[in-house]
């Protein structure tokens, strides 16, 4: 996905060149806040839907795709600095890595809380407040 961030950086970048536009760097800085927030909810709303159905029983594992997301919103918050935020996604990598070796144990529903806390803290970065990550949620994960 850093492929797909750098391509429309460059597009961006190139569309505004081209129009002759001059940006500062801090109009540059809320595009990419924006696209930042853009990925990055796009990656909870999946993960909030495959760990509910998890949890709910509909399917027996998170899919493979879940951890891809979940270290990909990883990459995304350290590349923000949104450490704590991070910090839940590593913390819910490990978690699902866990749920692939079955004799691991493990609860569904501290899964399901790390996406919850994930949207709850990107709403909270897009309101313009950095908060830290409810140190249950972590412990849950672990």
């Amino acid at each position: 996905m850093n492929d797909t961030r750098q391509v429309v950086e460059r597009e961006l970048l190139t569309q505004l060149q081209t129009q002759e536009a001059h940006l500062s760097d801090e109009s540059l800085q809320v595009l990419l806040q924006a696209l930042f927030l853009e990925q990055a909810d796009a990656i909870v709303q999946r993960l909030r839907l495959h760990l509910g159905q998890y949890v709910s029983g509909e399917i027996k594992q998170p899919p493979l795709q879940c951890n891809n997301d979940a270290y990909q919103l990883a990459q995304l918050s350290e590349e923000r600095t949104l450490y704590g935020l991070a910090e839940v996604a590593h913390a819910m990598v490990s978690a699902l890595d866990r749920v692939q070796h079955p004799k691991t144990e493990h609860r569904p529903i501290a899964l399901l809380r790390g996406a919850e806390e994930v949207a709850r803290l990107l709403h909270q970065f897009a309101a313009g407040f950095i908060k830290s990550p409810q140190q249950s949620v972590l412990d849950d994960l672990q």
